[in-house]
């Protein structure tokens, strides 16, 4: 993926 809305919370990143 690249850079996907932020969702929880992040903005460029995927899981914590």
């Amino acid at each position: 993926m690249v850079a996907t809305s932020p969702q929880a919370g992040y903005e460029e990143e995927e899981e914590p």
